[in-house]
C-alpha cells in the first residue's frame, strides 16, 4: 500500500471544478471533468437507487479489489466458453424471472439516460469515438428486451424505449438512442494503478452519489499525467483507459456491508473481446436465418415431402 505524495501531482482537479485537458505534445484530449453534470439533483439520486439495487443483487466481477463493480449490458460469457448474451449475474437464483426482467430494464434504463445526456453535453471528439466504434463493428447497443441482439441484426436499429423513476414519477422515453452495449455499476470501488484496452478510445464515468467530503479520499488518478480528480457527487469523468489510472482507497472499513461512507456511480466501458464475440454471434444468426429461408423455400417449391410416403 502506497501513500500519495501530493507534491508530485501536476494536475489536481478539486471537487467542484470542471475542465478539459489536452496533451501538451500533440494536443489530444486525455481527460474531461464536468461537475454538476445533471443539474436536476433528483436524477442522480434516482440512479443511485438503481445502482444500490444492482450491487445488492448481482455478482461482483472483481472480488480482489475493495468495493463492488458489477457488469451490466451484454457480456462475452466465460473465458473458456465465450458466448454473446445479456449478463447473467443475479446471485439469488430464487428470484422470479419477471423480477429479474424488471431489474434488467431498470439498470439498462439508467445507462440509456446517461448516454443521452452524454450525446447532448460531451464534445464531438468523444462522441465520434463511440460512433466510430458502433459503425466499425456494426455494434448492438444496450437493451434488456428479450431478443434485442437478434432484433438488432434483423432491423439494424439503435433506438428503443427506457424508463427512469424519479421520486414517485416514472418518466418514459420512446424511440430514444440506447447506450453502448456494456457498462458497470460501482459502489465504494477502488483499484490500484493499471491500464487496459477497449475497442474505443475513451471511457466515461459518472459518480452519482458521494456523502463524504474530499478528505475521505476515494479519488481518481491518471498516473500518465500525474493527475488527481477529486471525487464529488454528480461528477462526470472521461479518460483514456490505455493511460495508467486508478482509484484510491476510501476512508472506510471494507468489511462493513453498510459503511458510513458511500460512493456510487456508473461507467460506460467495453470488454476488448466483445466485438469479436459479437461478430461470431452475428455470423451464426445469419447462417441460421439463411438455412431457415432455404428450408421454407424448399417446402414452398414442393421439395419438402420427399421420403414422407411409404
Amino acid at each position: 500500500m502506497m501513500q500519495v505524495n501530493l507534491k508530485k501531482l501536476a494536475l489536481d482537479v478539486h471537487a467542484t471544478n470542471s475542465g478539459t485537458f489536452h496533451n501538451a505534445g500533440d494536443g489530444h484530449l486525455f481527460a474531461l471533468v464536468i461537475w454538476n453534470f445533471c443539474p436536476n439533483g433528483d436524477v442522480p439520486s434516482a440512479i443511485h437507487k438503481v445502482v444500490r439495487e444492482t450491487v445488492a443483487e448481482r455478482q461482483n466481477i472483481r472480488m480482489e479489489d475493495p468495493g463492488s463493480i458489477i457488469q451490466m449490458g451484454f457480456s462475452t460469457g466465460s473465458c473458456s466458453a465465450p458466448q454473446f448474451d445479456w449478463v447473467r449475474n443475479i446471485t439469488n437464483c430464487k428470484l422470479l424471472k419477471g423480477v429479474v426482467d424488471e431489474m434488467d430494464y431498470r439498470s439498462s434504463s439508467i445507462f440509456a439516460l446517461f448516454w443521452n445526456l452524454c450525446c447532448d453535453l460531451l464534445p464531438r471528439e468523444i462522441m465520434d469515438d463511440f460512433n466510430n466504434f458502433f459503425d466499425q463493428f456494426n455494434m448492438v447497443q444496450m437493451s434488456s428486451e428479450k431478443g434485442a441482439a437478434k432484433s438488432f441484426i434483423a432491423k439494424n436499429t439503435t433506438r428503443g424505449d427506457y424508463m427512469v423513476q424519479v421520486g414517485d414519477t416514472e418518466f418514459v422515453f420512446s424511440n430514444a438512442e440506447m447506450a453502448p452495449p456494456a457498462g458497470v455499476c460501482a459502489q465504494n470501488y477502488a483499484r490500484s494503478m493499471h491500464f487496459e484496452h477497449q475497442p474505443h478510445k475513451f471511457a466515461i464515468a459518472w459518480t452519482v452519489h458521494r456523502d463524504h467530503p474530499p478528505d475521505a479520499r476515494g479519488h481518481f488518478y491518471i498516473g500518465s499525467y500525474k493527475m488527481r480528480i477529486q471525487a464529488a457527487p454528480n461528477t462526470l469523468v472521461v479518460w483514456i483507459p490505455s493511460d495508467v489510472h486508478g482509484t484510491s482507497l476510501q476512508d472506510l472499513n471494507p468489511r462493513n456491508l453498510n459503511p458510513e461512507f458511500l460512493q456510487t456511480g456508473i461507467a460506460i466501458v467495453t470488454p476488448n473481446q466483445l466485438p469479436s464475440v459479437w461478430n461470431v454471434f452475428c455470423d451464426s444468426e445469419m447462417k441460421y436465418e439463411e438455412m431457415l429461408s432455404n428450408v421454407i423455400r424448399d417446402l414452398g417449391d414442393g421439395h419438402g415431402d420427399e421420403g414422407l410416403e411409404s
